[in-house]
C-alpha cells in the first residue's frame, strides 16, 4: 500500500533480521516496468499516496491553507501526489484471479501503457506496480516467510490490484487528465475482452482512484445538465409560445439568449486564464441559467407587451409601458439573484466561489440584454414584431358554465318586425351572453376576503410547522460517497475496492512533526552536529510520543487504528504482533536493540533502506519529518469527520525548536495534520460557522433592494413570512426525506439516501441563497403588478385581485418552466445532485402553487397600510367592481375569442369581479 515504508528488494535479502523480516512484510511497491532479479540491493522507502485536487479548495490567503504551504515548502511532491488503481477481478466462478491466464495478460498492458506514458512524459509517474511483479521480488519471499498476504491480492482472492502513483502539479492537471484517459480507454478495451471470452474463467477490469471519481462525476453531471437542458429549452420556448401568441417574439429569447451566453463566456474568460481557478461547473451553471432566465424574463416582458397591444396601445407606448413596469420587476429581480449568488463568494471553497461569480455574470448579461436588444429590436422593427390583437392572454384556467333556462330571455319585437313577420306571439327569445369564469379570480376571492384573508395565513403557516421543525432534526452528511456516481465504472470499482482492499491508499492522512534542525539534508550520520543530536533525540522522543497518542486515540471502533497503518522515522510494527508499536530512538536502543544513529550509519542492505526512508521522510530542508496514518475504514465515508477531529486532538502543542526565528514560530510551533480529505472536513466547518451570517446578510440586503425599488420601507417585513419561513420548511421536508428516509419505501434512488448517508453538507450550502432568490423573483413579479393598480386609484383589496389574475397564468408558466429545468437533476445518478435537485424543484413548486396564489395575496390584504408605507399612495376611488372593467379591457382585444366588452359589461363589471 503506498502508506507504509515500502522494502523493494531487486533479488536476494540475505541479512534481514526480525525488524528486517517486518518490513519487508509490509506491503511494497517496485519501480516501474523493472524486473526484479537476484543479487540486487533492496531498499525501503515510503509510498506515499493520493493527495486528491479537489474541486472545493480554499482560496488563496485564507488559513486553512496553512498546512498545505507547510508541505509544499517542505514535502512539495507528497502535496500533489495522486494513487489511482486499476482492479483485475474474476468475472463469474474462479478460484483464485492470478490463476486466470488474462489476468497477467491485462497487468502486462498496464504495465506497457504506463512505461509508454512514462517516456511521453517523463517526470510524473512515481511508481506502478501490480501483484505478478511483487510476487517475484524478494520483499514477497520475505513477506511469505512473515506469514504476510501479498498487499496486492485482496482476501477473497478473486480481485489483483494495479497500482500506479504519479505527481499531479495543478498546472499539468490537464496532461494528467490526457493520460488518465489513455489508461481508462486501456481498461475499458480490456474489461471488453474480458466479456467476450466465454471458454473459461475471465475477468473484468476497471479503473478507480481520487482523478477517475471526481472526473467521472465531472462528466455524469455534465452530460445529465446538458441533456437537461435539450429538453427544457424547447420545452420552455413552446410554453411562451403558448403565452404570447406570435412565432416572431419567439426568436427575441433566441437572440437574447445567444447574446448572453456569448458575452458572459466572454467576459469571463479572463478571470478564468489570469485571476482565479474556476470550477468545471462553472460554465455549465453559467449556460443553465442563461437559458432558464432568458425565457424566464422574456415570458415576464413578452407577456406585458402583448397584452398592451391587445388592449388598443400602439408599439411605442406598450413598450414604455413594458419597460417602466415588467422592465422595473427584471432589474429587481436580476439584482436580488446577483446578490444571492454572490453570498457562496463568502464561502472558503474557491471552486463554490467561481461557480457563483460565473453565475452572476450571466444573471447580468441577461438582464441587460432583456432589457436593451429587446426592446430595440422590437422598437427597429415593430410591423415585424408587434403582434395583432388576437387571442387574449388570459384565457388560461377559463371556464364557461353550462346552458340553462336563465341563459334566454324574452323580448319585445319591433314594430317592424311585428308587421313583417306577424308572429303569434309579439315576444322573441333572445340568448344571454353566456360569461367565462377565471380560475384565478376564484382564488382571489377565497384568499382577499375575510375568512380567507386570515383564514388563508393560518392554515398555510400551520401546515409549514412540522416540516420547519425537522429543519432542527438535520445532522450534515460527509460521505463523499454521494458525489459518486451509482451506476458509473470508477464508483462500482471503488466499492469493490474499499470491500477488499485497505481504500485509505487513496487518501492517507499525513502528520508534519517540527524537527528543530538546520542546515544541510545529509543523511550522514558525520554531518550531525551535537546540536542536531540534541534536537533528534528530542524529535524522535516526540515521534514516539506521538504514535502512542495517536493509537490511544484512534485504536476504539470506529477508527481500529493499529501500529501497522503508522509510518514514520521512529515507528515500526514490532514483528510477529501487529498490535504492538516498536519505537526508534535516535542515540538509545529503546524497544529494538539498534537506534536510529546506528541504522544510518549501518552497511548493507537495511542502512541502505533506512537512509533511503530518511530522504524520503525527512524535508528536504529539514524541518519537519512526516508521519503516515493509512486508518483501515473507508476514507469517503462518515468516520472521517470524526477522525480528523480525534487525530488532531493528539497532536499536543510543541514547543518553537532553536531555528524558530528563520523558519517563523507560527508555522513550526506545533505539528500540522493534512489529508486531501481533511481541507474539505475544515471547508465544511468553516462554511457552516459562516452559513448563518451569510443567510441573514443576503435576506436583509435583498430586502432592502427590495424596499428601496418599490420604496416600501415594511414590505420585506412581510416577505419575511412569505419567502423565509417556507424556505424553511423546504429544507425540512428535504431532510425528512434523505436523512430520515422518508420516501424509502417508493425504491426511488433519487428519492433516498444510500446506507450509511444522509443529507449531503453541501446542498444547503448551495441551494439556500439561490432559492431566497427565485421565491422573490415570483414575490417581486406579484408585489410590482400590486404596487400600479394601486397607483392607478384602485384599493388594495382590489389591486390584489387584479394582481393574481394579471399575473398568475405569467408566474405558473415560469415556474412550471424553472422546475422542470431544476428536477432534472433528479435524473441525474450522483445522488448530491438529485437532493440538489429535489430542493431547489420542490421548492419553486411550492413557491409557484403555494406562497405565490395563497400566502402573498392574503398577506398583502391584512394590514394593507404597511405594503406601500412611506410611499404615499392615491386616495382609493375604485374598488372590485370597477376592476372587472379593467380586465374586460384587458381581455378585448380578442373579440369573439375572447369574453368581448358586450358579453361582460352588460352585467357590469360585477359578476367578472
Amino acid at each position: 500500500a503506498p502508506t507504509q515504508l515500502i522494502l523493494t528488494c531487486r533479488g536476494g535479502h540475505g541479512g534481514l533480521g526480525g525488524a528486517g523480516q517486518r518490513l519487508a512484510a509490509a506491503p511494497t511497491q517496485s519501480r516501474s516496468g523493472v524486473a526484479p532479479r537476484d543479487g540486487a540491493r533492496c531498499r525501503l522507502r515510503p509510498g506515499i499516496g493520493g493527495q486528491l485536487q479537489v474541486p472545493v479548495r480554499p482560496r488563496a490567503g485564507h488559513a486553512l491553507l496553512r498546512p498545505q504551504e507547510r508541505f509544499h515548502a517542505d514535502f512539495p511532491k507528497t502535496l500533489y501526489g495522486d494513487v489511482e488503481v486499476v482492479l483485475i477481478s474474476c468475472r463469474g466462478l474462479c478460484a483464485s484471479a492470478t490463476e486466470v491466464p488474462l489476468a497477467a495478460h491485462a497487468a502486462a498492458r498496464l504495465h506497457a501503457k504506463c512505461a509508454e506514458l512514462d517516456r511521453k512524459n517523463p517526470g510524473f509517474f512515481t511508481n506502478y506496480t501490480d501483484y505478478f511483479e511483487f510476487s517475484q521480488s524478494a520483499a514477497a519471499r520475505v513477506a511469505a516467510i512473515a506469514g504476510s498476504r501479498s498487499p496486492f491480492l485482496s482476501a477473497s482472492n478473486r480481485t489483483l490490484m494495479f497500482q500506479l502513483t504519479w505527481q499531479v502539479p495543478p498546472s499539468q492537471q490537464l496532461q494528467i487528465q490526457s493520460m488518465l484517459n489513455d489508461i481508462t480507454s486501456l481498461t475499458e478495451e480490456l474489461d471488453a475482452e474480458g466479456a467476450k471470452l466465454t471458454d473459461g474463467p475471465s475477468i473484468s477490469v476497471a479503473l478507480t482512484g481520487p482523478l477517475a471519481l471526481f472526473g467521472e462525476t465531472l462528466s455524469s453531471t455534465k452530460a445529465d445538465i446538458e441533456q437537461k437542458d435539450i429538453f427544457v429549452a424547447p420545452l420552455a420556448l413552446v410554453v411562451l409560445l403558448y403565452r404570447i401568441r406570435s412565432w416572431r417574439l419567439l426568436l427575441l429569447p433566441a437572440l437574447c439568449l445567444v447574446a448572453t451566453v456569448a458575452t458572459s463566456f466572454s467576459l469571463f474568460l479572463p478571470f478564468a486564464k489570469y485571476v482565479v481557478d474556476i470550477s468545471p461547473l462553472a460554465p455549465t451553471a453559467m449556460a443553465f441559467l442563461a437559458i432558464a432566465l432568458s425565457i424566464d424574463y422574456s415570458l415576464f416582458l413578452l407577456t406585458r407587451f402583448v397584452e398592451e397591444v391587445q388592449a388598443g396601445a400602439d408599439t411605442e407606448a406598450a413598450l414604455k409601458t413594458m419597460l417602466s413596469q415588467s422592465g422595473h420587476v427584471v432589474a429587481v429581480s436580476g439584482c436580488v439573484l446577483v446578490i444571492c449568488y454572490l453570498g457562496v463568494l463568502f464561502f472558503p471553497g474557491g471552486g463554490i466561489a467561481t461557480v457563483g461569480l460565473g453565475a452572476a455574470f450571466s444573471i447580468l448579461i441577461c438582464m441587460a440584454s432583456n432589457l436593451t436588444l429587446m426592446p430595440c429590436a422590437i422598437a427597429s422593427f415593430p410591423a415585424f414584431f408587434t403582434p395583432k390583437i388576437g387571442a387574449s392572454p388570459f384565457r388560461c384556467c377559463t371556464f364557461r358554465r353550462r346552458r340553462s333556462a336563465s341563459d334566454v330571455s324574452l323580448q319585445p319585437m319591433s314594430a317592424e318586425a311585428q308587421a313583417a313577420e306577424a308572429p303569434s306571439t309579439p315576444f322573441v327569445e333572445v340568448e344571454r351572453p353566456r360569461k367565462r369564469r377565471n380560475c384565478w379570480l376564484c382564488i382571489a376571492d377565497v384568499v382577499t376576503k375575510p375568512p380567507g384573508s386570515w383564514l388563508v395565513p393560518v392554515l398555510v403557516l400551520g401546515l409549514l410547522v412540522p416540516p420547519v421543525l425537522q429543519v432542527f432534526k438535520y445532522k450534515e452528511s460527509f460521505a463523499n460517497s454521494l458525489t459518486f456516481p451509482r451506476n458509473g465504472r470508477a464508483s462500482d470499482a471503488y466499492a469493490r475496492l474499499a470491500a477488499e482492499f485497505p481504500a485509505s491508499m487513496l487518501a492517507p492522512t499525513y502528520v508534519l512533526l517540527p524537527t528543530g534542525l538546520k542546515g544541510n539534508t545529509s543523511s550522514e550520520v558525520a554531518a550531525f552536529s551535537a546540536d542536531d543530536d540534541s534536537a533528534l533525540e528530542a524529535h524522535f522522543d516526540g515521534l514516539c510520543a506521538l504514535a502512542g497518542r495517536l493509537l490511544d486515540n484512534l485504536r476504539p471502533e470506529p477508527f481500529g487504528v493499529r501500529p501497522i497503518h503508522l509510518t514514520g522515522l521512529a515507528m515500526l510494527p514490532t514483528p510477529g504482533d501487529s498490535s504492538k508499536l516498536a519505537c526508534l530512538r535516535w542515540n538509545a536502543s529503546g524497544d529494538l536493540p539498534f537506534s536510529a544513529r546506528e541504522l544510518l550509519a549501518m552497511d548493507g542492505d537495511i542502512g541502505e533502506a533506512y537512509r533511503d526512508a530518511w530522504r524520503r521522510l525527512m524535508s528536504e530542508n529539514r524541518a519537519s519529518s512526516m508521519v503516515v496514518l493509512a486508518p483501515p475504514f473507508d476514507p469517503f465515508g462518515e468516520v472521517l469527520r470524526p477522525f480528523v477531529h480525534v487525530a488532531r486532538a493528539a497532536l499536543p502543542p510543541q514547543p518553537p525548536p532553536s531555528n524558530s526565528a528563520e523558519l517563523g514560530a507560527e508555522d513550526v510551533a506545533e505539528p500540522v495534520l493534512m489529508s486531501s480529505l481533511a481541507i474539505v472536513v475544515d471547508i465544511l466547518e468553516v462554511a457552516y460557522a459562516r452559513f448563518p451570517y451569510i443567510l441573514t446578510g443576503t435576506i436583509l440586503l435583498v430586502f432592502l433592494v427590495v424596499a428601496i425599488a418599490f420604496r416600501a420601507a415594511l414590505a420585506p417585513v412581510k416577505m419575511f413570512f412569505t419567502v423565509v419561513v417556507p424556505l424553511a420548511a423546504v429544507f425540512g421536508v428535504a431532510v425528512w426525506v434523505y436523512q430520515m428516509k422518508g420516501l424509502h419505501f417508493l425504491g426511488i434512488p433519487a428519492l433516498t439516501s444510500a446506507e450509511g448517508a444522509g443529507f449531503y453538507w453541501g446542498t444547503p450550502i448551495f441551494t439556500c441563497t439561490i432559492i431566497i432568490g427565485l421565491a422573490l423573483d415570483y414575490d417581486i413579479f406579484l408585489f410590482a403588478r400590486v404596487v400600479e393598480l394601486r397607483q392607478m386609484g384602485f384599493d388594495n383589496e382590489a389591486s390584489v385581485r387584479g394582481a393574481i389574475v394579471l399575473t398568475g397564468p405569467i408566474i405558473t408558466s415560469a415556474g412550471l418552466i424553472m422546475a422542470i429545468a431544476l428536477g432534472g437533476l433528479l435524473l441525474c445518478d450522483v445522488p448530491a445532485n438529485n437532493q440538489i435537485g429535489f430542493v431547489m424543484a420542490f421548492g419553486v413548486l411550492v413557491d409557484t402553487f403555494v406562497i405565490r396564489t395563497c400566502l402573498v395575496p392574503a398577506v398583502l390584504t391584512l394590514a394593507s397600510g404597511l405594503n406601500y408605507w412611506p410611499q404615499r399612495m392615491p386616495d382609493a376611488t375604485k374598488t372590485s367592481r370597477d376592476l372587472g372593467a379593467l380586465l374586460c379591457e384587458r381581455a378585448a382585444g380578442a373579440g369573439a375569442s375572447g369574453p368581448g366588452p358586450s358579453s361582460d359589461r352588460e352585467g357590469s363589471g360585477r359578476s367578472v369581479a
